[in-house]
């Protein structure tokens, strides 16, 4: 994955933090909060070691596969994130059918599928950093061409479309902050 490119397609009052690794780009994204990192800024990694899901679930994100990635803006006190959970899911089917040419569908609130199999998740999460304002970490995770999964994640898929995974994180980056 190229951070140049990634940084070129964004725009330019985002911030760009790139990991080849991470533990989880939400976890990443939380770290940078706590230690002062002003929001507006997004976590690319081209894999994550502990991807996280909802409801504690992990997320299998092997380099090289898919697209892992956090955007963290500012918020209100006490955000809703099951509203911003469900409109990033519409953000993110939108900028992934455009790109691919592929029908998607949302299995609310916070998965994508590709005919009967998951390629996506979605975790929102807020965090504080002391203040009375919040940050609300809108996390991404798609399977864009993996082919091989843990036997235990048999319901899982890939877009498997010819697409830039560079040109999919800059059109899910520009969707989810039309929506903020």
């Amino acid at each position: 994955m190229e951070q140049d490119k990634i940084k070129a397609l964004i725009p330019g009052d985002i911030g760009l933090i790139y990991r080849p690794s991470v533990d989880s780009t939400n976890t990443e994204a939380k770290r940078l909060v706590k230690n002062g990192k002003a929001a507006p800024f997004l976590v690319v990694a081209n894999e994550q070691t502990s991807g996280r899901g909802s409801k504690g679930r992990s997320f299998y994100s092997p380099a090289n596969t898919g697209i892992y990635m956090s955007l963290v803006v500012s918020d209100a006190i006490s955000p809703d994130t099951v509203k911003i959970t469900s409109a990033a899911a519409v953000a993110v089917k939108s900028a992934a059918e455009r790109l691919s040419g592929k029908t998607l569908r949302i299995k609310p609130i916070n998965d994508i599928y590709l005919e009967d199999k998951k390629i996506c998740g979605i975790l929102c999460e807020t965090v504080y950093d002391g203040s009375d304002s919040a940050s609300v970490i809108i996390g991404v995770g798609m399977n864009i061409t993996t082919a091989v999964f843990p036997e235990e994640l048999s319901s899982a898929g890939s877009l498997g479309a010819d697409v830039s995974r560079e040109e999919l994180i800059a059109e899910i980056t520009k969707e989810l902050l039309a929506i903020m």
